[in-house]
């Protein structure tokens, strides 16, 4: 404990030194005696400067195209295969406060709903935790004619 004091002692000197020795001449500063405050309030001729122009704004879906879909609801990507009666279950636990456990159940729906323009396939979300339902949804899915599968949206109920 008495090692500590010194270098405590030294530490605390060494900021009140720095302290002392910055100057300040911000509040000591005077404005020269012939200085006019109205040159200040006079009107200006000069130029407001101008912000320049904001550019259009573009839509973030420039490049959708609904006739990119020739057969939407047919689901076959090997990635993510979507067949209508398929159900998908995903179990786990989550970390809240302690393990709970934790299920997506999915099912393929054979319906279907169209959204800007494209018939989507409807699928049926429900997740569980603990055994108790947290969450229903239904979720619209659509494939283009190069294969990538879409998600046009969702519904939770």
């Amino acid at each position: 404990m008495r090692a500590r004091l010194p270098i405590s002692l030294i530490g605390a000197m060494a900021l009140v030194v720095s302290a002392c020795g910055v100057e300040s001449t911000a509040l000591t500063t005077m404005p020269p005696a012939d200085f006019e405050l109205a040159a200040a309030s006079a009107p200006t001729t000069a130029a407001v400067p101008q912000l320049p122009a904001i550019p259009e704004r573009q839509s973030l879906f420039e490049t959708w195209d609904p006739t990119a879909f020739s057969n939407p609801t047919v689901i076959d990507n090997e990635w993510m295969p979507l067949t209508p009666g398929t159900k998908l279950v995903y179990e786990g636990v989550t970390n809240e406060d302690e393990e709970v456990h934790h299920q997506i159940i999915t099912i393929v729906t054979p319906f279907t709903k169209v959204i800007d323009g494209v018939e989507t396939l409807v699928l049926w979300d429900r997740d569980y935790s603990d055994g108790n339902l947290a969450e229903t949804e239904l979720a619209f899915f659509v494939q283009d004619d190069n294969g990538a599968v879409w998600r046009m949206g969702e519904h939770p109920e």
